[in-house]
């Protein structure tokens, strides 16, 4: 069985003494659970890729970040899954209850703290050659975390097969808290797959909740060839210039935009809200679709409208009646 885990070695760890010389003191991992709640849980056991920690707000709860591909075995039903951590609950996780085995043939459960000797094995300290060999003896056979780390809004926030994708997820990429033009932000997620494509997607609730999920599919782009797996994506910020997702396959390097908002395809509010883009505002003053963002700057203003939750807004309702009575 292929498990996932988070690892942390203190960043001054300098190893042990004797025995213990180019050796971490400070090494210690826990697993980190995506899966679908239930009975029995279904589990996506095997990370893909992961973005950089990301800071925002969900709810009313402020906190750090990282997103994760995760697929299922290959040998059982093929699905991947988005899922997300947040710092303090993989930190959690370290101050936690270690996982032992009595024996080799025993299980794994719980090390009663009673048997952690002092120094508490794990912690960072200023000289760590100067650590018993009680401490590292434990550690050097006690690495692993019992409490594994939960997935952030506890649950998925989206399932290859929920959207009725038959691909892979292979890599992913974020623009954390891109703000709208009420002042609402949410994280826009890139997700590169084996069959050459990038879903861009926006979890509509996050704004509202930090346990509530209601993913929406924006995009969904053919960036390669089918069947020519994206291995990367990165998002740059060039001087002046809007931002770009570079799209990396084992043979090439794409370009592209972060957003399509100015289309012929586009002619009225309802279609441009439709879109549930934070990067698409409809213009009153125009009736024309357009980019949130000019340059770097993010465009306000009362002729603005914007709905990343519902895709609806009341005049737009107005615009439609107009234009039937016409």
């Amino acid at each position: 069985i292929v498990y996932s885990r988070v690892a942390k070695v203190c960043r001054h760890d300098k190893g042990g003494p004797h025995k213990f010389r180019n050796k971490w003191t400070s090494y210690l991992k826990s697993r980190l659970t995506c899966s679908i709640a239930g009975d029995h849980p279904f589990y996506f056991n095997e990370i893909q890729a992961t973005t950089a920690p990301v800071e925002g707000r969900y709810g009313d709860y402020a906190t750090t970040l990282i997103y994760g591909i995760f697929k299922t075995h290959e040998n059982s039903t093929l699905e991947s899954a988005v899922c997300a951590f947040t710092f303090q609950d993989i930190m959690d996780t370290f101050e936690g209850p270690f996982k032992g085995q009595a024996t080799n043939n025993a299980s794994w459960l719980p090390v009663n703290e009673t048997q952690v000797p002092e120094p508490r094995p794990g912690q960072c300290v200023r000289d760590s050659s100067t650590l018993p060999d009680v401490t590292l003896n434990f550690i050097r056979v006690h690495s692993l975390m019992d409490e594994a780390v939960p997935a952030f809004f506890d649950q998925p926030l989206l399932i290859s097969t929920n959207i009725q994708y038959s691909g892979q997820f292979t890599s992913i990429e974020v623009d954390p808290q891109v703000r709208t033009v009420d002042g609402t932000k949410y994280d826009v997620l890139f997700i590169g797959t084996d069959d050459g494509k990038v879903l861009k997607v926006v979890n509509t609730k996050s704004h509202d909740s930090n346990k509530k999920v209601k993913p929406f599919v924006i995009e969904e782009l053919k960036v390669f060839e089918t069947g020519t797996a994206i291995i990367s994506l990165k998002l740059i910020r060039p001087w002046n210039k809007p931002p770009r997702l570079l799209v990396t396959s084992r043979a090439q390097i794409h370009s592209i935009s972060l957003w399509r908002c100015e289309t012929d395809k586009i002619t009225l509010c309802s279609d441009c809200l439709g879109l549930r883009d934070p990067y698409c505002v409809w213009d009153k003053s125009t009736h024309k679709c357009m980019a949130a963002i000019n340059g770097r700057k993010i465009l306000q203003g009362n002729e603005l409208i914007q709905s990343i939750s519902s895709g609806t807004h009341p005049e737009c309702m107005g615009e439609l009646l107009n234009k039937t009575d016409q």
